[in-house]
C-alpha cells in the first residue's frame, strides 16, 4: 500500500505527457491550426533537430 502512491503518480505524469505532447496532443494540435505540419515529438528516433 505505501508503493501505491509512487506508482500512480509516474501512470499519471507519464498520461498527462503523451496527452500534451503525443501526435494528436494538444500541442500538436496547436501547432496545425496555427498552419504548421504535425511535429513527432514521441515518435520520432532521430532526437532534436535544429531549426
Amino acid at each position: 500500500m505505501l508503493f501505491y502512491p509512487h506508482v500512480l503518480s509516474a501512470l499519471v505524469v507519464g498520461f498527462l505527457w503523451s496527452a500534451i505532447l503525443g501526435t494528436t496532443g494538444a500541442v500538436d494540435n496547436l501547432v496545425t491550426t496555427w498552419g504548421g505540419q504535425v511535429i513527432p515529438f514521441l515518435s520520432d528516433r532521430s532526437g532534436p533537430r535544429s531549426p
